[in-house]
């Protein structure tokens, strides 16, 4: 792996950053994603994404959602990682996509993501998302459905964020560049999970009326002040290869209601986004990420 000027100059002003860097190095080397599952070996429905969703912080508040939880080893620390690892060249067009999350109309052409509907959304709320979900299974009932969330993922909104925040437009790096930010890791903290109680009605409201069989699980996890390894630095927000438990290890939460649809393959619709494309870049990068 090369590094470029630049970016060595960077290190040496921030050890910080210079640190998580050889964490990531130490797993890229030496791990294979041991025990991550495969999304589309498993059965299932309806599978429900809470983007940077901790296992730990889902089972504190599993008792608002019914079904079985256990836990889950994801394919990566990120969601690029994530759909790399499950998505790339396997047969979709069995199933619908609808999601705020912009990566995957980032990937769509390099991993071909032939899904019978993909559908991206730039909702700031997780409600219209679910709605547009009941809708797309009303109009297609005998597909399987993806609903990516973007909470508890940032931006966070709610009492505390709007307290003690930047508002949502301006929370960029408001992880990766937690140690300058004047914030007390405890206001982060609370703001993830009132982030978090965002979207789990929305969760237990499309449990209680779609059919089948449903999963609950994240993409990945969130750093919030843990300690990483093998150089224990406290770090917070996630990053590429960087597989360390807060990171990978994710909710799948099995549910079931009525009866299991009927799943039939058919040729992908065209899709009515074409102009979606200009403006994932920059989604992106409001999110934290690089592209």
């Amino acid at each position: 792996m090369r590094y470029s000027i630049d970016a060595i100059k960077k290190g040496v002003k921030n050890p910080r950053v210079a640190a998580r860097e050889m964490n990531r190095l130490y797993f890229n080397f030496t791990t294979r994603k041991r025990n991550a599952i495969d999304i589309f070996d498993r059965d299932w429905d309806n599978l429900i994404i809470l983007d940077a969703c901790r296992y730990d912080k889902f089972e504190e508040k599993s008792e608002e959602i019914p079904g079985s939880l256990s836990k889950a080893i994801s394919q990566g620390s990120t969601t690029e990682e994530f759909l790399r690892g499950n998505f790339s060249d396997i047969d979709l067009t069995d199933t619908i996509c609808v999601t705020t999350n912009a990566w995957y109309q980032k990937l769509q052409e390099e991993l071909n993501l032939n899904f019978f509907r993909l559908e991206y959304r730039e909702y700031n709320s997780p409600e219209p998302l679910a709605n547009d979900a009941l809708d797309l299974i009303k109009e297609h009932p005998n597909k399987r459905i993806i609903i990516h969330f973007l909470p508890p993922h940032t931006p966070y909104v709610g009492e505390t964020a709007d307290q003690h925040l930047p508002d949502y437009d301006n929370q960029h790096g408001i992880l990766s560049h937690f140690h300058q930010n004047n914030i007390a890791p405890e206001t982060i903290k609370r703001a993830y999970m009132e982030n978090l109680d965002r979207v789990l009605p929305e969760v237990a409201n499309l449990l209680d009326n779609i059919s089948g069989k449903t999963v609950v699980t994240a993409d990945h996890g969130e750093l919030l002040g843990d300690r990483t390894f093998p150089i224990p630095i406290s770090d917070w927000g996630h990053y590429k290869n960087l597989h360390i438990k807060p990171l990978v290890c994710v909710p799948w939460l099995e549910s079931s209601r009525g009866d299991r649809r009927d799943i039939i393959r058919e040729k992908p619709l065209q899709s009515e986004q074409d102009d979606v494309d200009e403006s994932v870049d920059d989604r992106l990068r409001e999110l934290g990420y690089k592209v």
